[in-house]
């Protein structure tokens, strides 16, 4: 169901213009076409029904994303995003969730990646951005490179060491 709904989806607005500019663009960020995907709950399938998703299953995302492959639609933006708003949801406040996750369902709001580091690359456990707490603030300190989607991202998932540590000593901040 999941996938005619994608493909009767694609088949209203696929254009060869659309995917010219998908394929030309460096990530292919079609600010109308995503609002039309959040309009119809196309957009971040699997986001649960409490926070303005349809809450389909896996499998059923899987078929929707698959048919936008299949159309050439690159769609990397929200590729990053749904990816990341799923670590908000099984790793964020209650708070965080209520506020930010209804957004990104209505495709107002995008996050990027601040993962790869000089020297250390992706690799998380080996991160040199440093976190410490000054009060009631955190102050971050240090370099993250090809941040993807951040030229058009509205917050960055950011890997940071709050610890000596190696596996224990990483925070996520957004």
């Amino acid at each position: 169901a999941a996938r005619v709904r994608a493909r009767e989806f694609v088949r209203r607005h696929d254009s060869e213009a659309l995917r010219r500019s998908m394929r030309d663009s460096l990530d292919g960020f079609d600010p109308a076409l995503e609002a039309a995907l959040a309009a119809e709950g196309l957009l971040y399938p699997e986001m649960p029904r409490e926070y303005g998703g349809p809450g389909l299953s896996a499998c059923a995302a899987a078929a929707v994303h698959a048919t936008f492959a299949e159309a050439g639609w690159h769609m990397l933006m929200p590729g990053v995003t749904n990816m990341l708003w799923k670590v908000v949801h099984h790793a964020g406040s209650d708070r965080l969730k209520q506020e930010l996750l209804p957004r990104i369902a209505r495709g107002g709001v995008h996050l990027a990646m601040g993962y790869t580091e000089p020297g250390s690359g992706s690799d998380i456990f080996a991160a040199r951005t440093t976190a410490t707490r000054r009060g009631d603030d955190w102050v971050i300190n240090g370099q993250k490179m090809f941040t993807s989607t951040g030229h058009r991202s509205d917050y960055n998932l950011m890997v940071t060491r709050t610890g000596p540590d190696k596996h224990r000593g990483i925070t996520l901040f957004l």
